[in-house]
């Protein structure tokens, strides 16, 4: 997975599979985690991002409600007993006809929430796997943790 924003506050998101990276804007630092349960501690939005968490043995779907003249549908999921403590809710809209997730709303138990838009979503395409694999930049230090 690799999520780059670039502009004044540029910043990229890197997971090669075993790590996680994360450069805030402007830092001389990289930051790596272990793309584990351990490593994300616990943070159950980041194990499902990365394909590490069930998600139907820790939510369930309360609500279902098409939107768009049916081009989409969103799914409230509430947390399954004590399985994801810091979440009260997703809300994910899913795309009916090719399956791509549209949108995903996160919201935690101290009253936060994220909010991801995802657009121009394309599938099947071909990418070079350096893409996904991390290099470090010229000056960076690259802390753990």
């Amino acid at each position: 997975m690799r999520w780059e924003y670039r502009g004044k506050d540029a910043q990229i998101f890197l997971a090669d599979g075993e790590h996680l990276y994360f450069r805030p804007p402007d830092s001389p630092q990289v930051f790596r985690r272990k793309l584990d349960e351990k490593g994300l501690g616990g943070r159950v939005p980041l194990l499902l991002m990365f394909g590490k968490g069930d998600i139907t043995g820790l939510f369930r779907v309360e609500n279902s409600v098409s939107r768009k003249g049916g081009d989409e549908t969103a799914l409230r999921l509430v947390p399954r007993g004590d399985g994801a403590p810091e979440v009260q809710r997703i809300d994910i809209v899913v795309g009916n006809g090719d399956l791509t997730v549209r949108e995903i709303h996160i919201y935690d138990r101290m009253g936060g929430s994220n909010h991801l838009y995802l657009e121009g979503t394309e599938l099947g395409l071909s990418l070079p796997g350096s893409l996904f694999r991390f290099r470090k930049p010229k000056g960076v230090e690259v802390v753990d943790g």
